[in-house]
């Protein structure tokens, strides 16, 4: 469990920021491109780039279990 918490804490974490910077400053949308160019193209990218660069090479290719289940669960006699 903690692992996931570990994993999803910095994608919701970079959400709220970016919400919570654009409500008290009562910005319009329009003004608030900036950060959306920030976020998606600064941040984000070194975000993914540290977990990936974390992660043992052989779990990259690693399907996980529940796609194997359901791929399994949708076979047809």
């Amino acid at each position: 469990m903690i692992d996931i918490l570990n994993l999803a804490l910095p994608y919701f974490g970079l959400i709220f920021i970016g919400f919570a910077c654009g409500r008290s400053k009562g910005l319009p949308e329009a003004g608030l491109a900036w950060m959306n160019f920030f976020l998606l193209y600064v941040s984000l990218p070194a975000l993914l780039f540290g977990i990936m660069s974390k992660t043992p090479f052989e779990e990259l290719n690693n399907l996980p279990t529940g796609s194997r289940k359901e791929s399994a669960s949708n076979k047809r006699p």
